[in-house]
């Protein structure tokens, strides 16, 4: 498999924007998706970042105005695309994946039971999947993280439990992170993976200094 490097596209604030406010988060967008180009990056997510407090699902209007931005850059974009809404609103992250032919999604939570400062967040792959087949968007690929950054697991469950479930559900690829954004996550917890899973992705934490410690253990980061 080639491995693959995929960028981040932090979208501006859209949550309560205006016409005006929406088009500056489309330049910086577009901008930022020229720099991802130009360093040769392969893919890139586009996600909400800075729609904070983080809510379990989104309104309406953020759903339009995430849509109307995302269908900007597929318009404009050289590489592959994904999309990633915060925290868990699956429906709204493959409904939007679904219309600008995105090849991927990342799911924040899909098999693990976990507390978050939006609330509880519950697993939900079986009707992640169900939804997918719903609106025929099984080509579109699932990327779910695992024991996922920010939260706090309710269960008691290992790193292997969460991985091996996930792929059992439908996952096609699982995302590893630290605790928070930039946190490197130990290398004892991706060394004996390979009988777990073909597919291991990497997220949040991959640097130019630290990516020859893990390069043998991930396919994509």
């Amino acid at each position: 498999m080639i491995k693959k490097i995929i960028g981040m596209i932090h979208l501006w604030r859209i949550r309560w924007a205006n016409a005006d406010q929406i088009k500056d988060v489309i330049n910086q967008a577009l901008y930022d998706l020229m720099q991802l180009e130009q360093g040769g990056i392969d893919s890139a997510c586009i996600i909400n970042e800075s729609d904070t407090p983080y809510q379990i699902t989104i309104s309406s209007q953020e759903k339009e105005a995430f849509l109307e931005i995302a269908k900007e850059i597929k318009k404009k974009s050289q590489i592959e695309l994904g999309v990633c809404v915060l925290y868990n609103d699956r429906k709204a992250t493959l409904d939007i994946a679904h219309e600008i032919d995105a090849k991927f999604v990342r799911i924040d939570t899909f098999v693990d039971l976990v507390e978050s400062d939006a609330g509880i967040i519950y697993p939900e792959a079986d009707k992640i999947i169900e939804y997918q087949k719903q609106i025929w968007a099984q080509d579109i690929l699932l990327l779910t993280d695992v024991q996922p950054k920010y939260k706090k697991m309710i269960e008691d469950k290992s790193l292997s439990e969460s991985i091996k479930q996930a792929f059992e559900k439908g996952s096609n690829g699982v995302i590893i992170t630290g605790n928070h954004s930039g946190d490197p996550v130990e290398i004892s917890n991706i060394t004996h993976m390979d009988n777990i899973a073909s597919w291991i992705y990497i997220w949040s934490w991959i640097t130019s200094q630290n990516i020859e410690s893990y390069r043998n253990y991930i396919d994509w980061a």
